[in-house]
């Protein structure tokens, strides 16, 4: 991963985040310290005020890290990893430290976003327009 492409299938360096993060953008070598892993300002204790986002979050966030992204010691009570309001009763299981439903996708996405049942049959797990057979053509985020 992230050779000549990442996972978004945007050209990165093939040394993981040290002049550009896994999305290709550029970053810090020391990521969160002045920029988070997606290069965007953040305070470098991450998420006391804010999120590694930069999107206002709780305080009690960043207990755990994943890429990066901060998450709340009991993500989704309230808010998910990305501090969007989202339902209780998430929280049970996690990808790449994204809080997710414990069915992911019966009815919200790991985003909290509405999903088909059926992940990535007609909509991927960001609610975005996918092929059948995800990633064949297009990525996970629906990028050829």
């Amino acid at each position: 991963c992230c050779s000549t492409y990442n996972s978004l299938g945007i050209p990165a360096l093939s040394p993981y985040c040290s002049t550009y993060n896994s999305l290709g953008i550029s970053a810090l070598s020391q990521c969160c310290s002045t920029y988070n892993s997606l290069g965007i300002p953040a305070l470098s204790q991450c998420c006391s005020t804010y999120n590694s986002l930069g999107i206002p979050a709780l305080s009690q966030c960043c207990s755990t890290y994943s890429l990066g992204i901060s998450a709340l010691s009991q993500c989704c009570s309230t808010y998910n990893s990305l501090g969007i309001s989202t339902l209780s009763q998430c929280y049970s299981t996690y990808s790449l430290g994204i809080s997710a439903l414990s069915q992911c996708c019966s009815t919200y996405n790991i985003l909290g976003i509405p999903a088909l049942s059926l992940c990535c049959r007609t909509y991927n797990s960001l609610g975005i327009s996918a092929l059948s057979q995800c990633c064949s053509t297009y990525n996970s985020f629906g990028i050829p």
